[in-house]
């Protein structure tokens, strides 16, 4: 075959192959909620024992007009109704996905009410929380601190992930959690992590599950 149409060949084909990801569990506080969210990051939707929340996108017209809705892909707001801090009582949920070089990012609101029908719910009162991850780091503190090479050598730092954020609240039993991870990654040579935590009604994240991901 000619030497050009090969490199053409792979060129356009190679990223076609979707490489299987693997998850290994490197911490558990919950070895029942950590093993069945496994069988689910492995099986997808065979797994019916965990189940993500459903989101309805607000029509762009109830929302601030601050917002430029230059591309809806990237700059949307949806909302769901959850337990989220397991207290026994139903919060309301506004999603924001927004981009990051084009990647999707999510941040999380709650709130005590529900907020679907107000135009300025980023002004609302009744807001309890958010979960405002995209552009930062969200450190992995129940694993032990890596050292640092270079011109840092001497300091330590927690394995981080960082950039863009998948924020996917769920139900098992019981109890709500959250699922957390970022196509980025780690500060923890090449590793990516996948991180299952848990909201409080006192407004904290418990980390439940830590999962290193590889292909």
């Amino acid at each position: 075959m000619n030497s050009k149409i090969l490199t053409i060949f792979i060129f356009v084909c190679g990223p076609m192959i979707a490489l299987a990801e693997s998850y290994k569990l490197a911490y558990s506080i919950n070895d029942d909620l950590c093993s069945t969210f496994k069988l689910k990051l492995e099986s997808n939707s065979t797994e019916k024992r965990v189940n993500f929340l459903h989101w309805k996108k607000i029509p762009n017209k109830n929302v601030n007009k601050r917002i430029k809705w230059d591309d809806f892909y990237c700059y949307f707001y949806e909302t769901s109704e959850a337990d989220i801090n397991n207290d026994h009582k139903s919060e309301y949920l506004l999603r924001n996905t927004g981009c990051l070089s084009g990647i999707q990012s999510h941040n999380l609101y709650i709130y005590s009410e529900d907020i679907k029908n107000k135009r300025d719910f980023f002004d609302a009162t009744n807001k309890l929380a958010k979960i405002e991850l995209t552009g930062s780091f969200y450190s992995l503190t129940e694993l032990p601190k890596i050292e640092l090479k270079g011109q840092f050598s001497g300091k330590s730092v927690y394995p981080a992930i960082g950039g863009m954020f998948n924020i996917e609240p769920f139900t098992y039993k019981e109890d709500t959690f959250i699922s957390l991870n970022t196509k980025g990654k780690s500060s923890h040579k090449e590793d990516t992590w996948h991180i299952v935590t848990k909201y409080n009604p006192s407004n904290a994240l418990q980390d439940q599950c830590y999962f290193k991901v590889s292909q």
